[in-house]
């Protein structure tokens, strides 16, 4: 038990101390309903966002902007190219580009052909007039 909460228990001001046990639980219990406040409003913006995402996917048929997230498992390359491609790379050097300058991968220009028909093999991806697209 804190030394504030013996104090109060004993019916006593801790010494040295102004804030009663009773003024401190007080003041902890506002500044965590603040926080949750605070938390509640950013989950309604998500849910907000969210919805607002999933509207307008609905009535585009556009599917919502890929965010690569940090922290987590890492990106395969295999998955790195279907962000390319749909970032709109097209063609193997384009592809090859973005991930060198915009994702800090290094491979080939032949691992990306490689890669890119192992990946329309598996349809996530498929090859048209203008290059490789997002089926």
């Amino acid at each position: 038990m804190t030394k504030a909460l013996d104090h109060a228990k004993l019916g006593q001001q801790p010494a040295g101390d102004p804030v009663s046990a009773l003024d401190f639980l007080k003041k902890r219990r506002s500044e965590l309903s603040a926080e949750i406040g605070a938390m509640n409003v950013e989950l309604s913006q998500l849910d907000a966002a969210i919805n607002a995402l999933v509207t307008f996917s609905d009535i585009c048929g556009v599917r919502p902007v890929r965010v690569v997230m940090g922290a987590g498992r890492p990106m395969t390359i295999d998955k790195a190219i279907e962000i390319a491609v749909w970032e709109g790379r097209r063609r193997p050097a384009a592809i090859l580009e973005y991930l060198e300058s915009e994702m800090g991968i290094s491979t080939t220009i032949n691992s990306v052909r490689t890669r890119t028909s192992r990946l329309k093999s598996a349809g996530r991806l498929v090859l048209g007039q203008a290059g490789w697209q997002i089926p």
